[in-house]
């Protein structure tokens, strides 16, 4: 929702094809424009189409799928990990859950129990190889 409403200037609720070019480059995805335009016409869309939010986070969802899912993984790992302590908290994967639209499905009660499922050494952490695991359950990627 962030990355969206960076982009949504004019708080329309919508943007352009630009807008979400220029988003999908910012987030550093690292697909190329003609990734995108292969997703954009298997949704059906076009360079003058008009995007709100659901529909830019199925675009990027989809766009995601063109890179190698564990190298995406290891980045999004990454993204949260800022202070670079080789693990990740509940609050981290709240906010991952948050940004990706994925509140009203993933709970709180989920979270936890993830953390306490894949946290082995019982620290109330994720390293980056548990997380891997969380991923491939959960489909958050």
């Amino acid at each position: 929702k962030t990355a969206f409403r960076a982009i949504d200037i004019d708080e329309s609720g919508e943007v352009d094809y630009d807008a979400v070019i220029m988003a999908i480059e910012a987030l550093g995805i690292g697909v190329t424009k003609t990734e995108v335009h292969d997703v954009m016409r298997q949704m059906g869309l076009f360079s003058e189409s008009v995007f709100d939010f659901d529909l830019f986070r199925d675009l990027l969802l989809k766009v995601y799928g063109y890179r190698q899912p564990l190298q995406a993984t290891l980045d999004n790992f990454a993204l949260m990990d800022k202070k670079r302590k080789g693990h990740i908290n509940i609050k981290d994967l709240r906010q991952l859950v948050s940004s990706a639209g994925l509140k009203d499905i993933v709970k709180e009660d989920d979270l936890d129990q993830m953390v306490h499922f894949f946290d082995r050494d019982g620290d109330g952490t994720v390293d980056q190889e548990d997380f891997v695991k969380i991923v491939g359950v959960t489909g958050l990627e």
